[in-house]
């Protein structure tokens, strides 16, 4: 809610805030959005590395976008990785496969 202000004033570190004791209790939507912030800088620095761990937990759960996100990283070599097109090809096809 604080993220777009749906209901509540627009608060991008709010947000950030909340995501992160979601994602902390292991709630996959809210790791994957908290890498997704991060990632892009809204409510705190950038921080590739911090937002492709979170990615990758949301991705172990399961998260569609996450393991998406986890492939795209490991093809472009984000985040500290190295690139990698098996890991990256895994990580997309797991994605596709739930997703269809």
């Amino acid at each position: 809610l604080h993220r777009t202000g749906h209901g509540v004033p627009k608060d991008l570190s709010a947000a950030v805030a909340w995501l992160t004791r979601a994602a902390e209790q292991g709630h996959a939507f809210a790791q994957g959005s908290l890498g997704g912030m991060i990632a892009r800088g809204e409510g705190t620095e950038v921080n590739a590395t911090l937002a492709l761990q979170w990615a990758m937990r949301a991705a172990k759960l399961g998260s569609v976008d996450a393991q998406v996100n986890v492939g795209r990283a490991h093809l472009n070599g984000a985040g500290g990785l190295r690139r990698d097109f098996s890991s990256a090809a895994r990580w997309l096809r797991r994605a596709v496969e739930q997703d269809s």
